[in-house]
């Protein structure tokens, strides 16, 4: 499935304007292709590919996570709870808890 979301920001940090935010389905685990293989739990964690303004960013299950953190202190999503959050910093080693 493709997630697509034009993004109505003004710059990011490299001030290059954010015109188009694609989620392309690739999703990697340390750099492995999960397409070609099994999923292993042992290793570190998953990196999701987008393409933004059509140049391709992986981005980290870690970042994701510290990233929800914040949209749920804000009160853009709705609250998770701490069981998840413990369980994902045990896992991620976000910092969050």
């Amino acid at each position: 499935m493709l997630a697509r979301r034009n993004m109505g920001c003004e710059y990011c940090e490299n001030k290059k304007h954010i015109k188009q935010i694609d989620f392309n389905g690739n999703v990697y685990q340390n750099e492995q292709d999960l397409s070609e293989s099994g999923f292993n739990y042992e290793k570190e964690q998953l990196y999701f590919e987008f393409e933004i303004n059509n140049e391709k960013v992986l981005i980290g299950m870690r970042d994701i996570l510290i990233c929800m953190k914040f949209a749920e202190e804000q009160g853009e999503i709705p609250k998770i709870g701490n069981y998840f959050w413990h369980q994902a910093d045990s896992l991620y080693d976000c910092g969050i808890m």
